[in-house]
């Protein structure tokens, strides 16, 4: 699970003084966002390329598979 700090809550988590307790709650519905990418995210040396997260089109089980990376 990702750790969420919004800039208004990091002097707390960071501080022992912190309330943790407050600040360990679930994130908003619309914090993350997700998408399906191909299987070339997962490859090491293909370094910092911004369409390694570009959204790609998932077919049904019922349509024919393509390799797509």
């Amino acid at each position: 699970m990702p750790l969420l700090c919004w800039t208004e809550s990091t002097e707390g988590w960071f501080s022992r003084a912190g309330a943790r307790d407050e600040l360990l709650k679930p994130a908003p519905d619309d914090a993350l966002r997700m998408w399906p990418v191909l299987g070339r995210v997962n490859k090491p040396g293909n370094g910092d390329d911004p369409t390694l997260i570009d959204p790609v089109t998932v077919h049904s089980a019922a349509e024919p598979r393509t390799r797509l990376g």
